[in-house]
Formats: C-alpha cells, structure tokens, sequence
C-alpha cells in the first residue's frame, strides 16, 4: 500500500480499494483456471479410459490412442486464452469504473470567471 499517505494523494481510499479489487480479479482468475484445469483433466481421463478398453478391445491400436490425447489437449487450447481474456475484461472492467469515479469529482479548484484562454505554442519552440 505505498502511496497511500503521499501529500499528493491526501485520499487514499481510491488506492485502497482499487487494491481490494484487484485482489477479488485474481481470486476470480485463479478460481476461474482451476476449473478449467478440472474440466480438461476429467475429460482427458474419461477419454482416455474409453480409448485404452477400445485398445483392449482390439479396436484401437496405439496411434488412435495417441491422437485421442492430442485431439482433446488441442480442443482444450483456446480455454488457455480465456483467463487472459476475462482479467484484462475485468481490469479494464475496475479500470473504467475508477476512471468514472474521478471525471464525477467535483475540482477544488476552478478558474476565474475572467480568466483568458491559454495561448498554444507553436510547433518547433
């Protein structure tokens, strides 16, 4: 939590609870990929319990045994994409909701009525 006292950020409770936020996105990551990782496995032992009685059977030899595995590993590949996907969602989820928060503050500072428009340099200077 450093940052929190600074004399720039006299508010810290915006910090605090991006933190708290943060912290319930990876929990839901983490739950999110041990699921996954649970599905894969029981569908690879289910799967691989059926090739190895056909193989028993006679009706399987071991390259059909061999490609039910890599069949069912590369069905499962793009689920590998999807916690990436659902953190940077929900980050930019949090993200989005803090920059909302910011912009509906009211500034403790406001120009004058009479103040003039700043004049723009050039480009070059």
């Amino acid at each position: 939590m450093s940052g929190l006292l600074h004399p720039a950020n006299p508010n810290p409770k915006p910090n605090w609870v991006y933190q708290v936020q943060a912290y319930y996105i990876q929990g839901s990551l983490s739950l999110l990929n041990v699921a996954q990782q649970i599905v894969l496995n029981a569908t690879l032992v289910a799967a691989l319990l059926v090739s190895a009685h056909e193989y028993r059977q006679g009706s399987f030899d071991i390259g059909k045994f061999v490609a039910v595995t890599v069949y069912i590993n590369q069905l499962f590949a793009p689920l590998n994409f999807l916690g990436t996907i659902y953190g940077a969602v929900v980050g930019s989820y949090v993200d989005l909701e803090n920059l909302s928060n910011i912009l509906a503050e009211t500034p403790e500072i406001l120009d004058k009525s009479d103040a003039s428009a700043l004049k723009r340099p050039q480009e070059g200077m």
